[in-house]
């Protein structure tokens, strides 16, 4: 089982990913979060938890209250690096469901680093870096996906979208 590739908010950042908090309760997604700020300096990105501080109206008879729900982290990639639906490049998302608050890798494309280090081979798994169990990676990318007949197709795909020869 191959090791996650980076387990504090510092080596997200060298990876130029972005961090965003997503309340489940208010279903609203918050961020990108500084990843500078001293408070997340040096701390393992998976046990660190974020509370909705969100004013949310309960009805016509209550007066809105803080949400207060137990937010979780949705690492992206940056804007420049965000694949289309349109695109069928192959790309996964990465969860831990077992790891409370939960976690979430959404969009960890197989050519752009740090991922192209760790999808070389069929069938590989990743270890949470947290709880040391597999973690849950989801394809996508319709013919994109690795290993499979379409995957060199996508894959000799130049930037205008045009498949190579």
């Amino acid at each position: 089982m191959h090791a996650f590739p980076f387990q504090t908010f510092d080596d997200i950042a060298k990876h130029s990913l972005e961090v965003h908090i997503y309340c489940p309760n208010c279903h609203r997604q918050a961020g990108p979060i500084d990843l500078g700020d001293d408070r997340l300096r040096g701390r393992a990105f998976t046990g660190t938890r974020f509370v909705c501080s969100v004013d949310r109206a309960y009805g016509t008879a209550h007066r809105p209250r803080v949400c207060g729900c137990l937010g979780y982290i949705v690492i992206k990639p940056p804007a420049r690096d965000f694949i289309p639906p349109s695109r069928s490049i192959p790309w996964c998302s990465i969860e831990c469901p077992r790891c409370v608050p939960h976690w979430e890798v959404s969009q960890a494309a197989k050519h752009l680093p740090p991922w192209n280090r760790i999808w070389t081979a069929p069938s590989v798994r990743v270890a949470c870096p947290a709880c040391r169990s597999a973690l849950t990676t989801v394809w996508h990318g319709e013919d994109g996906i690795p290993f499979t007949p379409g995957y060199r197709r996508s894959n000799d795909q130049s930037d205008d979208g045009a498949v190579g020869p």
